[in-house]
């Protein structure tokens, strides 16, 4: 075989996105997308995962528009913001994710334009453009490192001599991620460095925007992180 097939299940990219913005403390995804794929998607990877589905905010925790005919019809902008806005108020996260499910997708509702207006506002709230049609959880993972790349990280940290990133272990679609991970740290830690897996210890969105301080990238599959390590 010219390719290992590695987890070869899964669900659609906006399972993928889920399941890594799920791993990551204190983020919160936002749905726009029909009703049922917040519990479809989180059920695909997380719960198929030996039932480890315990995040955030997962299943049908997310906050989504759920979608409807009038939506699809006249444009489902005006429902996204309120929800939005809904999360904002009762949620107790630190970074917000606005997705697209397949209906949004079709039809073309601007997020990014919706997602721009609470940025303005002051609050962390981050579009990921990018519908479930568009392809499988792996792509999903790489997506969301795109986005953190392209809006979230900072540019300007100083360099830390002993930090290292971990990628290319995503969560929940690989069932070990969360022990893999863990070793991986262990043994790094022995060498005196400092680790961030960014889906364990509680480590969240203030840990990714300070990334680009480590000294070095390890990408433990690397087939699965083409296009972000190019970026990065």
């Amino acid at each position: 075989m010219s390719q290992i097939l590695e987890n070869p299940r899964g669900g659609c990219v906006l399972a993928g996105i889920n399941s890594v913005l799920g791993a990551l403390d204190r983020v919160c995804p936002i749905l726009h997308a029909g009703p049922g794929c917040c519990m479809q998607t989180s059920a695909a990877e997380q719960g198929q995962s030996g039932h480890k589905s315990s995040c955030f905010v997962s299943s049908v925790s997310i906050p989504s528009s759920n979608m409807l005919e009038k939506e699809v019809v006249f444009g489902g902008t005006d429902k996204l913001r309120t929800t939005i806005q809904g999360a904002i108020d009762i949620m107790d996260a630190d970074a917000f994710f606005v997705l697209t499910g397949c209906t949004a997708g079709i039809i073309g509702d601007d997020i990014v334009s919706v997602a721009n207006e609470f940025q303005d506002q002051g609050y962390e709230v981050y579009p990921i453009d990018t519908p479930g049609f568009a392809g499988d959880s792996n792509l999903g993972y790489e997506t969301v490192w795109n986005t953190m790349i392209d809006q979230v990280i900072e540019t300007d940290v100083p360099k830390d001599e002993k930090l290292v990133n971990i990628f290319g272990i995503v969560p929940y679609h690989d069932p070990f991620w969360s022990g893999a991970l863990e070793e991986i740290d262990r043994i790094l830690s022995l060498l005196g460095l400092k680790v961030n897996t960014f889906f364990t210890k509680h480590q969240g969105i203030n840990d990714i925007k300070k990334c680009s301080g480590a000294a070095l990238n390890i990408i433990i599959n690397p087939w699965l992180w083409n296009g972000p390590a190019k970026k990065i």
